[in-house]
């Protein structure tokens, strides 16, 4: 997770205690084929755009989770009135569809009060004048914790509202996850981050990806993503960039600091 330095020394530390799961699924349209000359209105490519369309357009529903509902009472700290007061009562606030219209158009909050949808792949003809009888595009989509993928199936379906239109499962999926925030390795964590940086906002966070937590919250094992190391928001714009990179005094400084978390959670 990325720990971020705003103007004023003010530093956010986040602690990844729920991730979402990746659901994907490709939408596989069919229709008659033909000569790219005579237009088919019906044809598998246009059912496909027709259905995409609808699909972006799709809001699904607003899901507070509690580790989220936290994160924005401690980021409410950052922000002014009366934006400040809204993310204090989040949950109050999300009832007001002007708001929930307002925090979701921006992209930082959207992924953390909802499943999403995002168009990645599309695959039609080879060929410009043949019109092929099969389309398809995938879909990237990403689960909250406690969703069900049969409700959420049934909820795609009816926003593709078409049935030439088949629905495939693409990847193995396992359960979206989070561990609670009040457990001992949760408070060690806040208390070696405050050691190091005393003013610094510690709050947990919702991954939108995907890390091995997953697999260690089901055998009954708290987890948490932590990285400890501070970064400037247009150095950590740098991720997965050709020009990708920490300050070297950061790592050495994040060394020392989970070195300390070890030792203190082996002598509890």
């Amino acid at each position: 997770m990325s720990n971020l330095i705003y103007p004023g020394d003010k530093v956010i530390y986040g602690i990844g205690a729920a991730e979402k799961a990746p659901f994907w699924i490709r939408l596989v349209a069919h229709g008659r084929g033909g000569h790219g000359s005579i237009p088919i209105p019906d044809s598998a490519p246009n059912r496909l755009a027709r259905a995409m369309i609808r699909v972006v357009n799709w809001e699904t529903p607003i899901h507070l989770l509690p580790q989220v509902e936290e994160y924005f009472h401690q980021i409410a700290r950052l922000e002014k009135e009366p934006r400040a007061s809204l993310f204090r009562n989040i949950r109050a606030s999300l009832q007001d569809p002007a708001f929930v219209k307002e925090i979701t158009a921006d992209e930082r909050y959207n992924y953390q009060l909802r499943d999403t949808v995002s168009l990645t792949v599309l695959k039609g003809g080879p060929q410009t004048n043949v019109i092929p009888d099969t389309a398809s595009c995938d879909l990237d989509i990403r689960l909250l914790p406690g969703e069900d993928t049969q409700a959420f199936l049934a909820a795609l379906r009816s926003a593709v509202a078409d049935d030439q239109i088949d629905l495939v499962p693409i990847s193995v999926f396992r359960p979206p996850n989070s561990s609670p925030i009040t457990t001992p390795l949760y408070r060690t964590i806040e208390q070696v981050v405050h050691e190091y940086s005393p003013q610094a906002l510690v709050t947990p966070v919702l991954n939108g990806g995907y890390n091995e937590s997953q697999m260690y919250r089901p055998l009954g094992i708290n987890s948490y993503g932590f990285v400890p190391i501070e970064l400037a928001p247009e150095v950590e714009e740098t991720e997965h960039a050709p020009n990708e990179r920490i300050p070297v005094e950061q790592l050495r400084r994040g060394l020392k600091m989970l070195y300390e978390l070890v030792g203190r959670m082996e002598s509890q």
